[in-house]
C-alpha cells in the first residue's frame, strides 16, 4: 500500500511541476521528470522560478534575424542598430552571384524567412568596407 501512495503522489507532483512549468515557457517534459522524483521541493522551486522574460520573443526584427528552426541564436539587437538598419539601403547576391537591391530591412527579412537568402548570404550598405556574409555583421546573428 504504502508504494501505491508514493507512486501516487510521485506522479501527482510531477503532473503539478510539469503543468506550471508549460504554463511558464518553461520545459514541461523535465519538470515531469523532476517533479516525479523531487516531489513538494520541485513543486515549491517551479512555483518561485520566474517566468522567462518575453521581450526577445516580442521583437519582429530579432524573430526573423535570430530564429531559425526554432531556435534562438542571440539576443535582440539594440534599439540604435534597430534604427540604423531600416535607414539603410541594402544590396544582397543571389544565387546566380548577382548583386540586387536597393531594398529595405523588411525584404531582407521576407526573403530570409521565404529561404530565399540564408546566414551566409553576402550583403552590403553605404558605410560597409566589403560585402558580408549576414551572420557576420554584428548583431545580426
Amino acid at each position: 500500500m504504502h508504494i501505491i501512495l508514493s507512486l501516487f503522489f510521485s506522479l501527482l507532483f510531477g503532473g503539478l511541476c510539469a503543468y506550471i512549468a508549460a504554463k511558464r515557457q518553461r520545459r514541461a517534459l523535465l519538470w515531469l521528470f523532476l517533479g516525479f522524483l523531487g516531489g513538494v521541493f520541485t513543486l515549491l522551486v517551479v512555483l518561485l522560478l520566474p517566468t522567462p522574460k518575453e521581450s526577445l520573443l516580442d521583437d519582429p526584427l530579432s524573430n526573423w534575424i535570430n530564429k531559425k528552426g526554432g531556435k534562438i541564436v542571440n539576443p535582440s539587437p539594440s534599439n540604435e542598430l534597430v534604427k540604423e538598419w531600416s535607414s539603410r539601403e541594402w544590396y544582397y547576391v543571389d544565387d546566380k552571384r548577382r548583386a540586387l537591391g536597393p531594398i529595405s530591412i523588411s525584404k531582407l527579412q521576407e526573403l530570409f524567412e521565404d529561404d530565399s537568402i540564408s546566414k551566409e548570404t553576402l550583403v552590403w550598405y553605404e558605410g560597409l568596407d566589403n560585402w558580408k556574409k549576414i551572420e557576420t555583421i554584428e548583431g545580426l546573428f
